[in-house]
């Protein structure tokens, strides 16, 4: 997926300058290291990945799907009319993550985890109305940051590196 991760990310940022440049303001750039780290824990680079959400949540929201997770509300108001279309997906994670980015003015740890948990949950917190951030909230953040490749060589392209399956067992940060 990394070539078409890093077309999505590109044409993002291209809408991203030429929109900062008419408002005279600074442009905030999307890392395609950073969707990558997004795919590789949100689902593992599966396209056909579905979340297994508590019946609560599944009642409330529906299960996320597809490459970057996505709930069905969420991919509708991104424009996404097939969650299961890796492009499509892609195209709708990287337009919400960096609307989260622009949201929280360039904090990717609140944009991150407002991409997780939510950013009325994320707001919530910021404003001292909930004591802090879910449990696995509190463990994606650290997990998606952490696994951003680093190229081994000038020549290697972190985005073509293949991410190790997230195994709960040992990735998962517990306070």
């Amino acid at each position: 997926h990394g070539a078409l991760i890093q077309k999505e990310v590109d044409r993002r940022n291209d809408i991203i300058r030429k929109d900062a440049k008419r408002r005279g303001v600074e442009a905030r750039l999307l890392d395609a290291n950073l969707v990558a780290a997004v795919i590789a824990k949100e689902s593992g680079g599966r396209r056909m990945a579905e979340s297994e959400p508590s019946p609560e949540a599944k009642a409330k929201w529906g299960t996320a799907k597809g490459l970057m997770q996505m709930i069905d509300s969420t991919a509708s108001r991104m424009g996404v009319t097939d969650v299961w279309d890796k492009r499509q997906n892609i195209r709708g994670g990287v337009k919400y993550l960096t609307g989260l980015i622009d949201r929280y003015d360039g904090d990717y740890e609140k944009a991150l985890a407002a991409y997780n948990c939510g950013p009325g949950c994320v707001d919530r917190v910021v404003s001292g109305r909930q004591r802090r951030l879910p449990k696995e909230t509190r463990a994606y953040v650290p997990i998606v940051t952490g696994i951003m490749p680093v190229p081994t060589t000038e020549d290697e392209d972190p985005r073509d590196i293949e991410f190790a399956p997230i195994n709960p067992e040992t990735d998962i940060i517990v306070e």
